[in-house]
């Protein structure tokens, strides 16, 4: 399965977690005597099984699953299997209430971000300058890390910034604010290699610092992720399916089940009439 998985991976431009996420899967089903000659319903459903047995997540096994599905179809398109796609176990995931940062919580973050004294990174950036520069940026583009992470320059452009999603592959337009355009340009105007984020800090010192930093300005999230959220959240109190054209998304649902903060629409949601 993982040579299937390689070729799959060889004609897609994705992101470095997706592919890594893809061939684990094919990996794991090596293991389990899963081939493209005797792959089939059953088999599938018994590893799936194996691994709820051996502690895995709901939501982890699901993932498997995606991807076991999406290596198995396109054996089918490659012609390299002939099983077709049924019968498979589909974990039951218990979703948790989806949350978010509140407009007020994120004004006080950057209010108290301003107060904070904080190190430079080793490369003599401003940590504080770069981490404002990332939640304004987050906030109001809704990029995922990666995309964000590895921002260039040229994707500037005068009230707003264009790139080509890491994980869809699909054209991002997005409007920016004249204060985070200053932002971003000022820290493009240090870079020696053109990145605005990247140039400054390594991946994993940046994941570091924004969830050190978050957690000292009452982030309590820490996570990039929850300004995505956010962002969605903000953008559908304004108008109604905003939350997804925010966030790009082509699948129908995925906003309101995974992204948006219901909590902070209260005034929004239907009730019914009063009984006192």
């Amino acid at each position: 399965m993982l040579g299937l998985a390689e070729r799959y991976l060889l004609g897609r431009d994705v992101s470095r977690g997706y592919a890594g996420n893809i061939r684990r899967t094919a990996a794991k089903m090596d293991r389990a005597g899963i081939t493209p000659a005797n792959i089939n319903g059953p088999a599938v459903s018994m590893w799936l099984s194996s691994l709820k047995a051996n502690g895995l997540s709901s939501v982890s096994i699901a993932s498997e699953r995606r991807s076991a599905i999406t290596i198995w179809k396109f054996g089918i398109e490659d012609g390299s299997i002939t099983t077709p796609i049924r019968h498979v176990l589909q974990p039951r995931v218990t979703r948790r209430v989806t949350r978010a940062f509140g407009r007020d919580d994120l004004t006080g973050a950057v209010k108290r971000l301003k107060e904070l004294i904080l190190p430079a990174f080793q490369s003599g950036c401003c940590r504080k300058q770069w981490i404002e520069a990332w939640i304004f940026y987050v906030y109001e583009t809704g990029a995922r890390f990666t995309d964000a992470y590895e921002l260039r320059s040229e994707a500037l452009v005068p009230g707003g910034v264009g790139w080509t999603a890491s994980k869809t592959g699909r054209p991002v337009i997005k409007r920016l604010s004249a204060s985070t355009s200053d932002r971003l340009a000022a820290l493009a105007s240090l870079s020696p290699d053109g990145t605005v984020f990247r140039w400054a800090v390594s991946r994993r010192h940046a994941f570091a610092a924004i969830r050190s930093v978050f957690k000292q300005i009452g982030l309590d999230g820490g996570r990039t992720q929850w300004l995505r959220r956010s962002g969605a959240t903000h953008a559908e109190m304004i108008k109604k399916g905003a939350a997804r054209e925010y966030l790009c998304h082509a699948t129908q649902g995925l906003a309101e089940s995974n992204y948006i903060d219901f909590t902070q629409l209260l005034p929004e949601l239907p009730v019914p009439p009063g009984i006192e």
